[in-house]
């Protein structure tokens, strides 16, 4: 029996006082050493009593809130876990186990590029947006990232160029005027002439702007800047001395550049049938001049190769002319 009650015995109607003392063994509980996991990692503790037993969890305490009734409990975070069993007969046992965790870093690294540019980071480039990870694993084994969060900035909008008088040429005296017929707020805008600044910035304002009515003959390249920073060769514009008109400006030799976008290693191809010496320079978008070299034309088709030295990505403008006054503008793009 389990309580303390009398019982009948025997045909003569005694009564014992018959008495169990019932004494449950107790159940034994391991959960094992103490352990430590990284940050953000889960671990199984097992309690070893399956059918049969009851596993109680509790966290930092017997008396805190109950986590779980089962067998397994999984867990990511530290702390001490307690489990209580208790068997069918009543036996019970209790164990703990304290869960440390290693540190898991994140350094996160924000970044703009604009449309059609890359950036290098951590020895890749990259040049879409979007969220980049780099895993890697500290000396305790646990995994953490580099992050690269990189938005991307839109190029201004291309505006139309409208070019003062209109057939270009200048008389005596005369200058020319180059607008935009629709400047967008937030955006500069200014020329270049033989890799050189021509006229000052100009902020967008909505509608029709004027760069200035003070060019000469040549050939201007109007470029822009928005408000991040993101150029655009919007294009280019030429005016001609009335008295030479176009022949001054005959491009008898046509250079073509192979490939457009490169890495800064590229072929310059002349086509045309003059020989002679011809000067190439190459210049940055804002027209610092960054190389420049004199070459011998001794055939048509002549293939240069060059190769820039350690480029930055972006627009560049390259500008071929021979000793007879040809002149030849074009842009180059370094990826």
């Amino acid at each position: 029996v389990l309580d303390d009650h009398m019982y009948p015995y025997g045909d003569w109607g005694l009564d014992l006082g018959a008495y169990l003392n019932w004494t449950p063994y107790p159940v034994s509980v391991d959960l094992g050493s103490d352990t430590t996991i990284c940050h953000g990692e889960s671990y199984q503790l097992n309690s070893g009593y399956g059918s049969g037993y009851a596993s109680y969890w509790y966290y930092n305490s017997l008396d805190g809130p109950q986590l779980a009734k089962s067998q397994h409990l999984s867990i990511d975070s530290a702390g001490t876990y307690f489990v209580r069993v208790v068997g069918a007969l009543g036996g019970q046992g209790v164990d703990s186990i304290i869960i440390s965790t290693y540190p898991s870093h994140e350094f996160i690294t924000h970044d703009t590029i604009c449309y059609g540019d890359s950036t290098q980071w951590r020895g890749q480039w990259y040049s879409k947006p979007g969220v980049h990870k780099d895993l890697y694993t500290t000396t305790l084994g646990c995994d953490s990232n580099y992050v690269l969060d990189l938005y991307m900035h839109g190029l201004p909008q291309q505006v139309t160029l409208i070019r003062h008088p209109g057939h270009g040429y200048l008389g005596p005296g005369d200058m020319g005027e180059i607008q935009l017929n629709n400047s967008f707020p937030g955006t500069q805008y200014w020329t270049t002439s033989g890799g050189h600044t021509s006229s000052p910035r100009v902020d967008g304002i909505g509608g029709k702007l004027t760069l200035g009515s003070n060019f000469q003959a040549g050939v201007y390249t109007v470029l822009s800047e928005s408000q991040y920073g993101c150029m655009r060769d919007q294009g280019a514009v030429e005016f001609y001395d009335s008295g030479t008109g176009l022949k001054h400006r005959s491009f008898s030799i046509h250079p073509v550049i192979q490939p457009n976008p490169n890495p800064g290693v590229f072929s310059l191809i002349i086509h045309g049938q003059a020989s002679g010496l011809a000067r190439i320079i190459i210049y940055t978008a804002t027209g610092e001049q960054i190389r420049e070299m004199e070459v011998n034309v001794e055939k048509e088709n002549q293939e240069i190769l060059i190769q820039m030295h350690d480029p930055s990505p972006g627009i560049y403008f390259i500008r071929v002319s021979t000793g007879k006054g040809d002149i030849y503008f074009n842009k180059l793009v370094v990826y």
